[in-house]
């Protein structure tokens, strides 16, 4: 149970900062639809909301995972340690050494 709290507040603490970022483009996008138009504003204004469609996918995502039972946020914890471990090839540098396994954890 205590490993859950900690995921629950690092959840917590990433929507919070999603949150401010998310208001703070939102602000520079309303700014800058002011004075850029035509083109600048599609090559300059359009990327940006589409930043803020991903923030928004992403809160979902934490307020489902946040909803979810606790065995599914410990999967969950599981699954996402095993995406952010470097692949088998990132490895193969290290082919001669004693334990390769070990130099990738």
């Amino acid at each position: 149970a205590p490993m859950m709290v900690a995921q629950s507040a690092d959840v917590s603490a990433r929507s919070d900062a999603l949150r401010i970022l998310a208001s703070q483009v939102g602000y520079a996008i309303r700014r800058a639809k002011k004075h850029l138009f035509g083109p600048d504003g599609i090559r300059f204004i359009e990327p940006l909301g589409d930043v803020l469609s991903d923030i928004g996918e992403a809160l979902i995502f934490d307020r489902s995972i946040a909803k979810a039972p606790w065995d599914a946020r410990v999967i969950l914890g599981h699954l996402a340690a095993l995406a952010t471990r470097p692949s088998a090839s990132a490895c193969a540098p290290f082919a001669d050494a004693i334990d390769p396994l070990q130099l990738c954890d």
